[in-house]
This record gives C-alpha cells, structure tokens and sequence, in this order.
C-alpha cells in the first residue's frame, strides 16, 4: 500500500475507514460474509445520507445481500457487473452496427464524387461555353439598348445568369451521375466541346 501512496487499514478499522469512502470493493477468499448487513447499517447511519456504493467481486460472496436494502446503499456483485457489461456490450454492437452503416453511406458518397471528377472537364468546357455565349449576347443587347438604366441592365445580367443554370442543371447532374466513356463523349458531341476536355 505504501508504494502506491495508499494506506493499509487493520480488519478491526474497517468500520471507520468505510464511514468516508464513497466505493468499497469486497474481494477476499473468506468462505463468509466479511461485511453484514448490520455492520453496513452502522456505517450508513454515520455517513450523514452520503450515498456509499458497495461491488462485492469475491465468490463465494463477501458482503451479505441484505445490505441491498439500507438506504444509501447500492450493491453489486459479479452477476450484476456481468449483466451491465452484457448491456454495454449489447449497446456497443447496436452502435457499431449504426456506425458500419455510416460508414458505407459516406463511402458511397465518395465514390459517387470521386467518379463524378470525370464529368468535371466536360461540365466545365460546357459552362464556359454557355457564359461565353451569354455574355456575347448580352453585350450586343445592351449596345443595342444605351438608354437601358444602371439597375435594369443588371436586372438582365441577373436573368440571362439564371436561364444558363436552369439550362444546364439537368445536364450537369446527368454528366455527373453517368461517368461512362460513351456518355461523355456524346455530350462533348452534343455540344461540340474541344476534345481536350477528355
């Protein structure tokens, strides 16, 4: 006990030594109860309604039963440490189970990104065309429209933005969830995108 800066206490101090600890762990090859329900009764009533938790770990038992039923007093023995840890077991498989099930979602996920970085090249060449188209457009109507005011010509910028995205959307996510070689290559054809888009 002293080297591991602890104190040994006499079996005749016991009783006192137990009236200020909070957990008593019973572990000896005594073919008796070592703690009745008396002498745990005498050390409740002098622990001021200080809760005191007693884990008898020892078979044959160290601590009496009864002493389950003093106020303040919680006992557990091998049978019920071993139902808790069934428990926690049982608990720990459930959140295994979840976190496998995560685990494939978010694997799934990637791999749906991960394919989809093919498509990138082509969606790219493909917006950029789109707003190169938009902008030339644009410009040649506004030139065409000098008197347009400062808020409406961009009340047009923002609209002919917004045709290109609705546009493009459903492309785009057909592009991206279809990663084959022969879809890409008919939506660079469809579009007469640069071949260095591959």
């Amino acid at each position: 006990a002293r080297d591991m800066g602890d104190t040994a206490i006499p079996y005749d101090g016991l009783g006192p030594s137990m009236e200020n600890a909070d957990i008593v762990i019973a572990a000896t090859e005594a073919p008796e109860y070592v703690l009745s329900r008396d002498s745990i009764a005498s050390v409740a009533s002098e622990r001021n309604g200080r809760g005191l938790f007693l884990f008898d770990l020892a078979v044959p038992r160290n601590v009496e039963p009864e002493a389950a039923s003093i106020d303040g007093v919680s006992l557990f023995n091998v049978d019920d440490l071993s139902a808790i840890a069934e428990e926690n077991l049982e608990g720990r498989k459930e959140a295994a189970n979840d976190a496998e099930t995560i685990v494939e979602e978010e694997v799934a996920h990637f791999m749906s990104w991960w394919e989809s970085l093919e498509a990138m090249p082509i969606i790219r060449a493909l917006r950029e065309q789109a707003e190169t188209i938009r902008k030339g457009e644009l410009d040649r109507a506004l030139h065409d429209m000098p008197d347009l005011s400062d808020r409406d010509a961009e009340a047009l910028e923002a609209m002919t933005r917004s045709i290109i995205n609705r546009l493009l959307h459903n492309p785009t996510v057909s592009l991206k969830q279809r990663t084959d070689e022969a879809h890409l290559r008919a939506a660079r054809d469809l579009f007469k995108l640069l071949d260095d888009t591959e």
